[in-house]
């Protein structure tokens, strides 16, 4: 295997360890939404709301969740506490809408005793559905990777968008949890693709891949998600791989594209 090869699946590995993804339906509390509208992007955040969840069907990083952890978690935070990610996760949140064509409302949440990031078909705020990021989650990826944590946040992000476009587009042909979460990382990895056409290095938010790849290659991916819901941890990193690829060889770029792509690709691992 090459060197850029094992970049690309060090990048790509990051991403599948830093989630356990599960779809969770949360039955949170109804109630009124924050006072304040959101700005007409869909990109607001607002402090402690908790209107118009009960019910919504979520998918999130994090097979530990109970319906009870997920009600007690609902808490939205204005900032990820450091303006410098505020400003970080605003230019993604533009770039994600940009290349998959949705813009969801979005939000750090507190997530506190279990990391998570979640994502729902339903528009609570305005926008093409709902997407909620944890601190905790994102501290535990600096904890583990420092700032090469930038690339594994920018994968986690994508792949929740993933799910968005696939709440909107055919719901019903994910009635396998696998099938779902591989075209999820399939689509993933295709953003991380695109990315990297645009910079022409591996870099996240500007960082070098390198102390990343050395990470991973330490420590190995041992930290997967369990393989009946979601797919082996290997199916999940050549489904990322595959759309890494698919993006970076492809001279359409376009998410309809990958989209059904990323389909034959989950079909043809779920096989194997």
């Amino acid at each position: 295997m090459d060197h850029k090869r094992r970049q690309v699946l060090a990048l790509i590995a990051t991403v599948v360890a830093a989630t356990s993804t599960s779809c969770l339906h949360a039955a949170w509390p109804g109630g009124a939404r924050p006072g304040s509208s959101p700005d007409s992007g869909g990109g607001g955040r607002r402090s402690g709301g908790r209107g118009g969840l009960a019910g919504q069907a979520f998918c999130g990083f994090s097979g530990a969740n109970s319906q009870a952890d997920l009600r007690a978690q609902l808490q939205l935070l204005d900032s990820t506490g450091d303006w410098r990610l505020d400003q970080g996760m605003s230019v993604e949140y533009q770039a994600l809408n940009s290349a998959f064509g949705r813009r969801p409302w979005f939000s750090m949440f507190n997530d506190a005793g279990s990391p998570n990031a979640l994502a729902s078909a339903a528009p609570i705020f305005g926008g093409d559905g709902t997407v909620l990021f944890g601190r905790e989650l994102m501290a535990s990826e600096f904890r583990h990777l420092g700032n090469a944590a930038l690339t594994a946040i920018a994968g986690i992000m994508a792949h929740e968008w993933a799910h968005i476009v696939q709440f909107s587009t055919e719901r019903q042909r994910f009635r396998n949890g696998a099938r779902m979460e591989l075209h999820a990382d399939f689509l993933a990895g295709w953003y991380m693709g695109m990315k990297y056409n645009v910079s022409q290095h591996l870099t996240g938010y500007g960082g070098d891949i390198s102390p990343l790849a050395n990470t991973l290659f330490r420590l190995g991916g041992t930290s997967f998600h369990v393989e009946h819901s979601h797919g082996r941890s290997d199916q999940r990193v050549d489904a990322m791989l595959g759309g890494f690829m698919d993006s970076t060889q492809a001279r359409n770029g376009s998410v309809r594209r990958a989209y059904s792509n990323g389909l034959r690709t989950a079909d043809q691992l779920l096989r194997s």
